[in-house]
Order: structure tokens, then sequence, then C-alpha cells
């Protein structure tokens, strides 16, 4: 979704899906261009900061949930051993 400003609070002014597979994200990073550096290395250090942005942006969105753990409510719920295996992990982290 797309605000008029700065701010989320603006006026929608555009909206839609991005659909990218890694064909598609790999022609699409090929045409990145950096405007008003004065070398190779500043042109190189940029495009390598919007990939950590870009990138980070896509882990966070759609990699890292996959990869978190359950929260420790859930693995209460695992049975006696789960319970067991909380309690000691919260007691441990309280002791530190």
């Amino acid at each position: 979704t797309l605000h008029e400003g700065d701010s989320k609070d603006g006026p929608v002014i555009g909206a839609g899906v991005l659909s990218l597979g890694p064909a598609d994200l790999t022609r699409l990073l090929t045409t990145v261009r950096v405007t008003g550096s004065s070398s190779t290395a500043e042109t190189g250090r940029t495009v390598a900061q919007f990939g950590q942005f870009f990138m980070g942006e896509l882990w966070e969105t759609y990699g890292a949930p996959f990869f978190r753990p359950r929260p420790w409510w859930r693995r209460v719920t695992d049975g006696a051993t789960g319970l067991a295996s909380t309690a000691r992990t919260l007691a441990g982290r309280i002791r530190r």
C-alpha cells in the first residue's frame, strides 16, 4: 500500500501485490542504477546497501517467520515434558 506523504496515516494513493520469483528478482536487481556517484567504489557500496535493505525486508517479511521459535506458552501445551522443559528454561532466565 502506498500512502501520500511520509506517514502511514496519509491517504492511500495506490495498492497492489508484487509477485517476484527468483528469476524475476535477479532480473530486477540488474536494473538498479546509482545516480550522483563520484566513483565506482561508491556506486558499489550504494548498490550493496540497497541490496541489504531490500533483501532484509524480504527476509523479515517472508522468511524469518518460518524460523522463529514458537512462543513459550505454545510449548507448554506439548504435554508434561514440554511443561517441565519450559519451566527449566524460564527458571534459568530468571536467575540470570
